[in-house]
């Protein structure tokens, strides 16, 4: 037989009882490389595409289907409204169990990015959620409210802070995440 020495091989005595060994020092990746903005504009419009404008188109097809069909447009529409209430939710239920497992919306998967907190480490889904999105939402909202419609303002200066440096936008730096290719 070749390799055969005739010698036993040499066997190292394990210990049944011994904790086992692991590294347990987590290494964040903050050296990651930034989500370009052209990825995270498409990520935005494919999240919009999911979420709102399909449900619409296809709502918007289906009424002439069913007024040819019931003959009453009160009834299409009541149709149309149920199909696109119950697409919209079935967009939403998906981009939350996308968001909930992997930490990115639909759009943000199909580009290859991800949330992360900008020393590189796993942002938790709380911060993610209250911090990140709800609330610049209710900023947005308060500002409506009190100065009768500038909170599309804050909207517009919240997306256009993504041309700084840090490529970051004011949820980015009120959230303490960014925005990484994966």
């Amino acid at each position: 037989m070749p390799g055969f020495t005739g010698k036993p091989a040499k066997m190292t005595q394990l210990n049944p009882y011994q904790a086992p060994q692991a590294n347990l020092d987590v290494q964040y990746d903050d050296d990651a490389e930034l989500a370009s903005r052209g990825r995270r504009l498409g990520a935005v419009a494919l999240d919009s595409l999911y979420l709102g404008v399909a449900p619409g188109i296809l709502a918007a097809v289906l009424v002439p289907l069913f007024s040819r069909r019931f003959g009453s447009s009160s009834t299409a529409l009541l149709i149309m409204a149920v199909v696109f209430g119950l697409v919209f939710i079935g967009a939403w239920v998906l981009n939350i169990i996308s968001v909930v497992r992997t930490r990115q919306t639909l759009g943000k998967r199909q580009m290859g990015i991800k949330v992360v907190r900008t020393d590189g480490s796993e942002v938790s889904l709380g911060r993610l959620i209250i911090r990140r999105n709800l609330a610049l939402m209710a900023v947005v909202w308060l500002v409506n409210l009190a100065t009768f419609g500038f909170g599309s303002l804050i909207s517009l200066i919240d997306s256009l802070a993504i041309f700084r440096e840090s490529q970051q936008c004011v949820h980015d730096q009120i959230a303490d995440t960014k925005v990484i290719r994966v």
